[in-house]
């Protein structure tokens, strides 16, 4: 290049330039016309792209919103509930009493509700006066019955407690003249449970100017005392005030959202609405919701912009992009072409134009370094198809400790296998060596992507470890060579808040054991040792020893609920201490421990078979976890005084153990099948003969856990004949550092866990 770069003086002049032909001009043309289209495709798809993410975060957010409705009515229902069985445990209801029961209420928090009420047993036309002088005895002297004259059987209301800060209303109305109340009422005695009214208009509502009103509904159980039933418990709830606020926080203030329901007469009503003021292109739609068995409408809209985010200016930019490009793309091809039917004179501009060209080539690389080492968030690096490394960013030497002083300037990379066996010192997270195979870059170069692979590494300035996760992707070259590209990713203050977080919550479950056992242990005191001392009221007394019972009965809850929290915290965080478990012996041991009825001639003992299970690398200590709650399970959810029935076999197939949990229970639907696995997820509450099934929706989460922390899974199908199938599917040895020989196990024998050919699943 020098050669041109001589005294101008002594070079010929200038000649004229040659005017450009139509071909180039074609050329040009045709090549930024397609490059212009190629930007137009991608800038569809990437609208394309924007709207999907736009529809799963409306998505999202109308789940947000049937879970926090499902939720609130649950709640409220509970405390519907709650209020009944604490009236039915009087022997005789009065006005005192049931107050005494509701007190309180108004401080819960209850949004939308507007009273509670006592509702009297159905009593025909024939009883009305009879039954106003004997309810006058215990409710109101001057209560006043107002019977429907259509109907020959009336439910009256006896007493009333507001909730709304409007004065208690009078008894006697008469609520067979609200088809709504009254069919809830009804369902409500015939299932023995609580339930919730289709939407209507409150009948104390009626009174208020219409701008006022609300779609409103009712909840209702029923109360049983020890005669049989005694009526019920209303509670009257506006929609909007009860459920507005429930869609503000869901939505996020980001989603018009009207949630409606389909009223006694067959009507779709509005139950709550919140609305924004949206601006630009809507996406709408609609889900149906399963509040309390009932069959609710949600119809949501949002803008689509503001729910894509970011990602929504994408398409612009692309097109803006592809134009830019187009233009390029034609000036080159206009250069190109133009240049090849420029005479030999024109070699001084061509040089010119290729040192511009190469300047800006210069510039670019310039700024594609620049970025790459003021990217923070993660580090980059590329090696080449033999493992050299021919680029690695600032933040991905700091994440592996080189200092670039050390080599002048210019890195002399190691080759991958001194990576994972040099200096920079990179193991698993066990603290286990990596092996040059296994390395991110190293698999991406044979062809294979992998995505956050967590590694720890320590160096000079990181001795204490940091980990890392790294992403590996093949790479072509600009030379047509194979290389790999590597994303590093530090997340150790993730990990350390994660571990922190779990800590946390490990720790409050553990500290909750000792004020909880002292609560249990002075209720025993009180139950045990004071209350038969006492004198007095004889159903006052009775009344306290209800209390207490129940009150023993919630401690006993809150202690199971505070082991399994515990049991679920250690599943998931505790260190995993692999050895050789024998899984025959394990299971026996587990299972020996159900086969004692305890003294409890009520309680059948189970038949248990069990086949021959194999040994496995694994973590003792979980896998006793996890077969305690699968035949805990087994035995506890079976139809009341029946034998509770499991049968446990395995087969192996490609270094893999497949167990069998199949039970003759009562078994859990298809539908619900991979909901059991979720945390505080119970499918099964109340047996058929209305007995409870206790129990805190934590015993297969922690399974699940297990299970995944092992690298297998589990499943539940329905067994053929009734009943269920847990399969668990385990690797018979883990890529783990530290597996030792087999340790021994003490186990229990017993002469029901025989191996048994034939299993109940067949």
């Amino acid at each position: 290049m020098s050669q041109f770069l001589t005294d101008r003086s002594e070079k010929p002049s200038r000649p004229s330039r040659v005017s450009l032909t139509s071909r180039g001009v074609v050329w040009a043309l045709v090549s930024a016309f397609a490059v212009l289209m190629l930007g137009v495709v991608g800038s569809s798809y990437q609208r394309g792209l924007v709207d999907r993410t736009a529809e799963e975060a409306l998505s999202l957010r109308a789940d947000a919103v049937e879970a926090a409705a499902d939720a609130e009515v649950a709640r409220y229902l509970s405390v519907v509930r709650v209020l009944a069985d604490g009236i039915g445990a009087f022997s005789e209801v009065t006005e005192a009493k049931f107050r005494r029961v509701a007190a309180g209420l108004d401080e819960m928090g209850l949004d939308g509700a507007t009273s509670v009420v006592l509702i009297a047993p159905p009593v025909a036309s024939a009883d009305v006066a009879s039954a106003q002088r004997e309810w006058r005895k215990s409710f109101a002297p001057d209560l006043e019955l107002v019977p429907n004259d259509t109907r020959g059987e009336h439910v009256f209301a006896l007493v009333s407690t507001s909730l709304d800060g409007a004065p208690d209303r009078p008894g006697g109305v008469d609520l067979s003249v609200a088809p709504a109340p009254y069919a809830a009422l009804m369902e409500a005695q015939r299932s023995g449970s609580a339930t919730i009214s289709d939407p209507y208009q409150l009948i104390i509502d009626q009174q208020l100017p219409e701008e006022d009103r609300q779609t409103s509904f009712v909840l209702v159980a029923p109360v049983t005392s020890d005669a049989g039933f005694a009526g019920w418990v209303l509670m009257g709830l506006r929609g909007q005030s009860f459920l507005g606020h429930v869609l503000d926080i869901a939505t996020e203030g980001r989603v018009d959202a009207v949630l409606s329901a389909t009223d006694a007469t067959g009507l779709e009503t509005q139950v709550a609405a919140e609305r924004h003021e949206l601006v630009g292109a809507t996406k709408a739609g609609s889900r149906t919701l399963t509040v309390a068995q009932k069959a609710w409408t949600l119809r949501f809209a949002a803008d689509m912009e503001a729910l894509a985010g970011p990602s929504r200016l994408m398409p612009r930019n692309s097109m803006i992009a592809g134009v830019v490009l187009s233009l390029l793309v034609g000036f080159l091809i206009w250069v190109l072409v133009s240049g090849r039917e420029r005479s030999a004179q024109k070699v001084f501009d061509a040089t010119t134009d290729l040192a511009a060209a190469e300047e800006i080539s210069r510039r670019q690389a310039s700024m594609l370094d620049a970025m790459v080492e003021t990217i923070d968030e993660v580090g980059v690096s590329v090696v080449d198809a033999e493992g050299r490394l021919l680029l690695q960013s600032r933040t991905a030497r700091e994440i592996l400790g080189v200092d670039e002083s050390e080599a002048g300037g210019r890195l002399a990379w190691p080759s991958l296998p001194e990576l994972s066996q040099g200096s920079f010192g990179m193991f698993h997270l066990d603290g286990s060596r990596i092996d040059a195979d296994d390395m991110p870059l190293t698999r991406a170069l044979q062809g294979e992507s992998t995505d956050s692979f967590p590694m720890l590494v320590r160096n000079k300035d990181r001795s204490e470890g940091a980990q890392i996760e790294v992403s590996g992707r093949p790479l072509t070259l600009g030379n047509g060579e194979q290389g790999a590209l590597a994303v590093f990713r530090d997340v150790t203050q993730e990990r350390l808040q994660q571990a922190e977080l779990a800590g946390f919550a490990g720790v409050v479950a553990h500290d909750l054991r000792h004020p909880l056992t002292v609560i249990g242990g002075y209720i025993g005191m009180l139950t045990d040792h004071c209350l038969p001392e006492l004198q007095g009221d004889p159903e006052l007394l009775a009344e306290t020893a209800t209390y207490l019972a129940k009150a023993h009965a919630g401690a006993a809850r809150m202690g199971d609920l505070i082991s399994d929290l515990l049991a679920y915290t250690t599943a998931r965080d505790v260190e995993m201490a692999w050895q050789s478990v024998d899984l025959d012996a394990l299971v026996r041991e587990v299972a020996a421990t159900h086969l004692d009825a305890g003294g409890n001639p009520e309680r059948p003992v189970p038949h248990i078979h069990v086949g021959k299970l194999p040994t496995v690398e694994a973590d003792p200590d979980r896998l006793r976890q996890l077969f305690a709650n699968l035949i805990g399970n087994a035995v506890k959810y079976v139809v009341p005084d029946t034998v509770p029935l499991l049968d446990i076999t395995a087969d192996a197939h490609d270094g893999r153990v497949r167990l069998r949990f199949a039970d003759r229970g009562i078994g859990i639907t298809a539908e619900k099948s991979a909901d059991v696995f979720r945390p505080f997820v119970r499918v099964h509450t109340d047996t058929p003969e209305g007995r409870a099934y206790t129990g805190t929706g934590l015993g297969l989460a922690i399974c699940h856990r297990v299970v995944q922390r092992h690298g297998g899974e589990i499943w539940v199908t329905p067994n053929p004949g009734g009943g269920s199938i847990f399969s668990v599917e385990l690797p018979l040895t883990q890529r783990v550092a530290g597996a030792g020989p087999d340790q021994d196990a003490a186990t229990s024998a017993h002469p029901d866990l025989a191996p048994h050919p034939a299993g109940l699943s067949g």
